[in-house]
């Protein structure tokens, strides 16, 4: 058996989805939001592929490049919520 491995992006990927199926069920959220949230998904996704590719077997040095990455985007997103 293949051996998992969690990193941040994975992490953050499920709490994203977890909040999008809680926001579609119990808000009336419009289509284009639904569409941009998911986008997000997508982007963490493919962005954990392309780091574990990047530098295989060194564990510790995923997580660091990984956490970076999400409060980099977090920052982002926060400064596109202000203009």
């Amino acid at each position: 058996m293949k051996k998992i491995r969690i990193t941040p992006l994975n992490v953050a990927s499920a709490c994203w989805l977890c909040w999008i199926a809680w926001r579609t069920m119990h808000e009336n959220m419009p289509w284009p939001t639904f569409g941009r949230l998911l986008a997000v998904v997508l982007l963490f996704m493919i962005a954990d592929q392309i780091f574990r590719f990047m530098l295989r077997g060194n564990n510790k040095r995923l997580w660091y490049i990984e956490g970076g990455f999400l409060i980099f985007a977090a920052i982002i997103i926060w400064i596109i919520k202000l203009v």
